[in-house]
């Protein structure tokens, strides 16, 4: 997991620099956004993801339409980082809320 970690910073830079240049609502913002929440779901931070997955979804529906790849792709995010999370729940038992919110999870659970 060491080199997830250290490429962290990096997609938070690139995200930045997105956002400044480009605006906080541009298509590529939204890549960057769906990279980072890429990135946390790989590392296993699945409710720290869920926020980056949403805003780039949010973006590509405002922008490029309910009915683009970018957009259905975004969609497929969130379903696998509720998929996740609902295998969680189901062997380590509820997390005493809304599922983005719960205790601090792990998708290194998951086979």
């Amino acid at each position: 997991m060491g080199d997830l970690a250290e490429a962290r910073p990096y997609y938070a830079r690139a995200l930045a620099i997105r956002e400044k240049v480009l605006g906080a609502e541009h298509p590529d913002t939204a890549t960057s956004l769906n990279n980072m929440g890429a990135l946390l779901r790989a590392m296993g931070e699945l409710a720290e993801a869920r926020p980056y997955y949403a805003r780039a979804l949010a973006i590509r529906q405002k922008l490029l339409g309910a009915e683009h790849p970018d957009t259905a792709s975004s969609l497929n995010n969130l379903a696998v980082l509720a998929y996740y999370w609902k295998i969680i729940l189901k062997r380590h038992g509820s997390c005493g809320g809304h599922w983005p919110f719960g205790k601090k999870n792990s998708a290194s659970t998951i086979p």
